[in-house]
């Protein structure tokens, strides 16, 4: 697996990249803690790691508070394809159907 942080090149999306890491304690750091500080979009991982995604800065700052950081992969910055973008009659019919079969489970 490849640790190293590359700078980017020519193949850099426009938008930049986000890479999904797993964030574990190093030997300088022992404890997770100090990665809630930093406010990044995480999900505890199955045996005590953390899974977040990162910009290269963020992964950075992690490595020099003394973190273990395994890079995972890495994701373009793009836009939403619109096509996954509900308009309001869509959203709110998407709820209503929800909520009718939650109140025909309740009238039961």
């Amino acid at each position: 697996m490849d640790n190293v942080i590359k700078p980017p090149d020519d193949s850099t999306p426009p938008g930049g990249i986000r890479l999904e890491v797993t964030v574990h304690p190093g030997a300088e750091q022992r404890s997770l803690d100090g990665v809630y500080d930093l406010d990044l979009d995480r999900v505890p991982g199955q045996k005590g790691e953390l899974r977040v995604l990162v910009t290269e800065e963020q992964l950075k700052e992690l490595v020099a508070r003394g973190y273990e950081v395994r890079r995972l992969k890495s994701y373009p910055v793009e836009p939403l394809d619109k096509s996954l973008i509900m308009d309001d009659e869509t959203a709110v019919g998407a709820v209503e159907r929800q909520l009718e079969g939650l109140r025909q489970k309740g009238e039961a």
